[in-house]
């Protein structure tokens, strides 16, 4: 599934520059194709991978010292020790190495003035910031880094240089590991993920409980909070890790906090910890004392469906298994409202039809019920549910309104945002429902967006945050759906004929799956898998890297909630 698939790659990865690394010396290249590389330290475990740069040699030219210092960048341990070595005695402690990590496309250009200060032209292809928030850089970004010189006992060192390390993609891969954190939303009701990249080492457990008291990521911050308050700090500086348990040692302050906010606490630290291999339980101590706290059942989304619901000419149903009794009357409505999409709350009380005089919202537990007519516009887009209850049905046209609709009809418009600036084409809800994709119509084409999505304090939508650009590198997205928690599935038209579906993982890069002919909309669950639904209403699954059709006649499908 796509969190795996993230993995798989990554492991392949290491492996690969760990073949490399076994054919050559201690020289890290200069571009972005690997020949050669340095030695590789064995870390914790077999995914804990490290290289060990050379420090600088003797009589080093400031070319030589420019290269053997990025070359430094790949070797993280010991607060990059080595990679100070080529730092004047003066600046070896101000440089600051984790504030960005730049990884780097080509090869790097390096130019001296007069005065013999340098400037490195990096091509960037993304970076990292000081957090371990990920970002793809637009295509051809580049970034210059100036670099100056002093003469210590006779030899070479840097003076000055920006505060970051620049890497190639594959031992990006090596060195560091993507992580989710987890910080519930603005009710404390669900759990939002937050994916961030930390160098796999002994020290992960602490940087991550470190980012956890720091909070979520800035274009989360409007959905997502973390419910420890100011003040609450490691006792001792670390978070230790012993015979699977991971002993998180606060200060007193965490006394002063309700029995829920302990319980919140903990919920955040256990979805967390529990990522790591070596953590099985988590256990919470005040300097030393370990503290009794109850589980908080906190979920990130809903439980995951086993199958879509397809509508066809015939039946309204789940595709393995029998039609639902909730789902009894919905044919007949079907057909007479002429339904080309729909969409199921994740209850599976309410449904919504889309047809020819608008979106329909109907009861499914009461078959005598009158559907009502919630969204009478022509040009809205498929509706949605969210994880709160809430419908959604927004307008195509850029600028037209987003309608949020109770389950007791009465709607209401939620300032559209950044979503006003395009033709929207698409929407969905993230599984926990604090995050909106949105594929759009822009002067660039179309593109892929995502943010926040700001609720008060009942839940009802107010407006969304900061959006971000997803899946940089598909070139004509024509489908979007969630597939996990950090996950959009992305169907990418590549030369009308041939559709190739997306993994776009917020905070990490694209990954494709096997091309499929004349795909029309790509089909998503909380728990990754991935169905595509071709233009002559074939549903296809994706299993073991080949498409396999599951049923014929298919006029939409979607799984519950989404």
């Amino acid at each position: 599934m796509p969190r795996a698939l993230h993995k798989f790659f990554a492991t392949v990865t290491a492996l690969l520059v760990g073949v490399l690394v076994l054919t050559g010396c201690a020289r890290l290249p200069m571009s972005g194709e690997v020949r050669v590389g340095p030695v590789i330290d064995g870390g914790l475990n077999n995914e804990q991978l490290y290289y060990s740069p050379s420090a600088p040699s003797e009589g080093a030219s400031q070319d030589e010292i420019i290269s053997g210092f990025l070359n430094a960048g790949t070797g993280p341990q010991n607060d990059y020790a080595v990679a100070r070595e080529y730092l004047s005695e003066s600046f070896r402690a101000k440089w600051k190495p984790t504030d960005e990590v730049l990884v780097e496309t080509g090869k790097p250009v390096i130019t001296f003035d007069a005065n013999k200060r340098a400037q490195v032209t990096i091509k960037v292809q993304s970076q990292l910031d000081e957090r371990g928030v990920y970002s793809v850089a637009k295509p051809g970004t580049e970034r210059t880094l100036d670099i100056t010189f002093v003469r210590e006992h006779g030899e070479w060192r840097i003076g000055s240089a920006p505060n970051l390390t620049v890497l190639i993609r594959p031992i990006f891969e090596a060195i560091f590991h993507s992580y989710t954190l987890y910080f519930f939303d603005k009710q404390n009701k669900y759990l939002v993920p937050d994916l961030r990249w930390f160098p796999a080492r002994a020290s992960t457990s602490t940087r991550m409980v470190t980012e956890l008291f720091r909070g979520p990521s800035e274009w989360l911050a409007g959905a997502s909070g973390s419910s420890i308050p100011a003040g609450i700090k490691l006792s001792i500086g670390s978070v230790s890790v012993a015979n699977g348990v991971a002993s998180v040692d606060l200060n007193s302050k965490f006394l002063s906090l309700t029995p829920t906010q302990k319980m919140q606490f903990k919920a955040q630290l256990n979805a967390t910890l529990r990522q790591l291999s070596s953590v099985n339980t988590v256990q919470v101590l005040v300097e030393r004392s370990p503290q009794s706290i109850g589980d908080l059942n906190a979920r990130v989304s809903a439980p995951a469906a086993q199958s879509p619901v397809v509508l066809t000419e015939d039946a309204f149903t789940h595709t393995a298994g029998a039609i639902s009794p909730n789902f009894s009357h919905i044919t007949g409505l079907a057909k007479s409202y002429e339904a080309t999409d729909f969409a199921v709350s994740t209850d599976e009380t309410h449904a919504a039809l889309l047809g020819k005089d608008g979106v329909h919202l109907v009861l499914l537990s009461s078959i005598g019920s009158s559907p009502i007519l919630v969204d009478a516009r022509n040009n809205t887009v498929r509706p949605v549910f969210d994880r709160q209850g809430y419908l959604w049905s927004a307008g195509k046209p850029a600028g037209s309104q987003i309608r949020v609709i109770g389950m007791e009809g009465a709607a209401f418009a939620v300032p559209a945002g950044w979503l006003a600036l395009a033709n929207r084409e698409e929407i969905a809800i993230s599984p926990e429902g604090s995050r909106i994709a949105a594929r759009v119509n822009t002067p660039s084409g179309n593109q892929v967006w995502v943010s926040s999505i700001i609720r008060d304090k009942t839940g009802r939508p107010i407006g969304f945050g900061k959006p971000l650009q997803l899946a940089a590198s598909v070139r004509s997205p024509i489908s979007i759906s969630w597939a996990g928690e950090v996950d959009v599935a992305v169907l990418d038209l590549n030369d009308g004929i041939q559709t190739v579906p997306y993994i776009a993982t917020i905070g990490a890069d694209s990954i494709s799956t096997v091309g499929i002919e004349n795909g029309t909309r790509v089909v998503g669950s909380n728990a990754g898998d991935i169905y595509v639904l071709n233009q002559f209403g074939d549903l296809a699954r994706y299993r073991s890297s080949n498409w396999e059709r599951v049923i014929s006649g298919v006029i939409a499908s979607h799984f519950v909630g989404h």
